[in-house]
């Protein structure tokens, strides 16, 4: 009865270090959000293994609705398949029009679903820093509160700097000046 005991302490304890290394989900990000017509972007991805070889990811203009990959594959203006890879980087050129796109991910292409998104912007090739230094899109740390957060440049005007904080919603974007921020490079 002893070794029973200690075989299901065993087998639950595989079981929960096995949970917590699980796949975690199809994921799409950027190293920043903000580029110039034409600049080479790089996508970091996740994706299952289970995906068909035809899974893409494109860019898709954001205004059109999530959800469907025959949608996406109506507007995309680029793609390039996963052809079965798990996890990589893409690199893509941005689209020469300016204005708010979405790298979507789709689990096939023969009428699947998006299963990640990340959102955008491509600007003026022009756009330069403010006198802060920080250019729109580039990654940098955020002191709120006395804790550093990862942040994008959303505009710069002056000394002061309008930030995205990561993973959070629109409602937080704020101006900082330059005592509260920092290059995440």
């Amino acid at each position: 009865m002893k070794n029973r005991g200690f075989s299901t302490i065993l087998l639950l304890l595989f079981v929960v270090l096995m949970a917590s290394t699980a796949y975690a989900g199809p994921k799409i990000w950027l190293d920043k959000t903000n580029f110039g017509p034409g600049e080479n972007i790089t996508v970091h991805f996740t994706a299952s293994s289970s995906y068909d070889s035809d899974a893409w990811i494109g860019i898709i203009p954001s205004e059109i609705p999530h959800g469907e990959e025959e949608v996406n594959d109506k507007y995309d203006v680029a793609y390039q398949y996963l052809n079965k890879r798990s996890s990589g980087t893409l690199v893509f050129a941005a689209p020469v029009k300016t204005g708010s796109w979405d790298f979507r991910m789709n689990d096939t292409d023969k009428n699947g679903k998006e299963v990640a998104s990340v959102t955008f912007t491509v600007g003026s090739a022009s756009q330069g820093p403010g006198s802060s230094g920080n250019r729109e899109g580039d990654p940098v740390s955020v002191k709120w509160k006395g804790t550093w957060y990862p942040a994008h440049v959303l505009k710069a005007k002056g000394d002061q700097t309008y930030i995205h904080y990561d993973g959070y919603d629109n409602s937080w974007d704020e101006w900082v000046g330059p005592d509260r921020i920092k290059s995440a490079r």
